[in-house]
């Protein structure tokens, strides 16, 4: 099932390197989450048929190991796939999960160990939409909120990009 879906980059670095890729985050049967990067050929195939809450079959990746820079999943793996992939649709599956979470208390957050984590708590605060211009030319934005949980703490979470603009329409 894919619980999770990012937008198509791209990127230029010369005429012999060029190329885009989108990632996507899913589970399985068993609990377990999975990155899968899909990169040139395989993004034109199956950018607009992967849906977030759909259950899909997969085929034809390569298996390496995850690189935690980009990775927030539990799994020291994840997969990429190019133009020899095979994605199948097929029913959904109510026994698969929609999402993993392993909440722990705001209060026990040390941003110098972790790189991500699951918290639940109530928006406390947020902001407005910032709209400013990054060093390098490019338009950015982004909404601030305030998550405060039962442990007596509360943390300021950035949303960037479309995510910021979709979390400002809910609020």
């Amino acid at each position: 099932r894919i619980t999770s879906k990012g937008g198509i980059k791209t990127w230029d670095k010369g005429p012999n390197n060029q190329g885009k890729l989108f990632s996507c985050e899913m589970i399985d049967a068993e609990g377990t989450e999975l990155r899968a990067t899909f990169f040139r050929d395989a993004v034109d195939n199956f950018y607009d048929m992967l849906q977030q809450d759909q259950v899909f079959t997969f085929s034809g990746g390569q298996v390496k190991m995850a690189n935690k820079q980009y990775n927030t999943t539990n799994n020291d793996y994840e997969v990429t796939f190019g133009g020899h992939a095979e994605v199948v649709p097929v029913a959904n599956d109510a026994s698969i999960k929609k999402i993993s979470l392993n909440p722990i208390p705001i209060a026990t957050l040390d941003p110098s160990s972790m790189t991500h984590a699951d918290i639940l708590g109530a928006v406390s605060e947020f902001s407005d939409i910032q709209e400013f211009t990054s060093k390098a030319g490019r338009p950015l934005s982004k909404v601030d909120l305030t998550i405060a949980d039962n442990s007596g703490s509360s943390v300021r979470v950035a949303f960037w990009g479309d995510k910021g603009h979709q979390i400002h329409e809910m609020l």
